[in-house]
């Protein structure tokens, strides 16, 4: 089986798997043999950074940590008015919308009626 051993800290497994877990810690080993830069053996070992997210649902905080949405949530409380006023939102929007729509529909009635037939 391969073995995996970190330079900086002589650091060995057999498993891939227990070696990324060790280059991805945010606590980064001591350097006790090779100072070499732990972006690189990132980057060697193809190693990205986690970058998922959790939104709250109320005010769409977002967090890095399932633990810290779920203690928030226990905190924040959706706001009754943020409903009122996005529906608000819509209307106006849909407003628009069949203003347009009539106006188009206007300079398309005077259209056909200016087409001789």
């Amino acid at each position: 089986m391969a073995s995996h051993t970190c330079p900086r800290c002589n650091y060995s497994t057999s498993k891939l798997s227990s070696f990324k877990t060790h280059l991805s810690k945010r606590d980064v080993c001591e350097v006790k043999n090779q100072d070499v830069p732990i972006d690189q053996l990132r980057v060697e070992y193809n190693i990205t950074p986690d970058k998922t997210t959790h939104q709250c649902k109320n005010c769409e905080k977002s967090y890095s940590c399932n633990s810290a949405l779920h203690y928030h949530s226990m905190k924040c409380k959706p706001d009754p008015n943020a409903k009122i006023l996005a529906l608000q939102n819509i209307i106006i929007q849909k407003d628009k919308i069949i203003n347009d729509l009539r106006e188009k529909l206007a300079k398309y009635e005077e259209w056909v009626n200016q087409v001789p037939m």
